[in-house]
């Protein structure tokens, strides 16, 4: 898919973590829904528009994201996690997915946007 568009919820409560990553992600040439620094305001986003892409804070003003993972999954919207939780692991199997630490390289980030909005084929 071409980054141009592509549309890249962010859900994120840090408002400098979201400012930084919303810029990163404009610059690479996508459209970004969010960012939703609630998890109200996330399921609100997903209401109205259908994102190519995510990328998800893991703890959001106290709420774990898995809510927002399961919609996502359930849509078929690909999504990694990103924490300041070095090594957490989580039980639910939508957060079995990419995590990335904070703060995140933007390389990195560049990398991840490649392959989630350009999967490899299946088989």
């Amino acid at each position: 898919m071409n980054p141009e568009n592509a549309r890249v919820l962010i859900v994120e409560d840090d408002a400098l973590v979201a400012m930084e990553m919303e810029a990163r992600v404009a610059t690479f040439g996508c459209t970004v829904l969010g960012p939703a620094p609630t998890i109200a305001h996330a399921h609100r986003l997903l209401d109205q528009f259908r994102p190519d892409a995510a990328l998800l804070d893991v703890n959001v003003c106290g709420e774990r994201v898995t809510p927002i993972a399961v919609r996502l999954r359930a849509m078929g919207v690909p999504y990694v996690l990103i924490t300041g939780y070095a090594r957490l692991a989580f039980e639910e199997p939508e957060l079995q997915v990419t995590k990335l630490s904070k703060p995140i390289a933007e390389a990195e980030l560049t990398r991840t946007l490649r392959r989630l909005l350009n999967p490899a084929p299946a088989g």
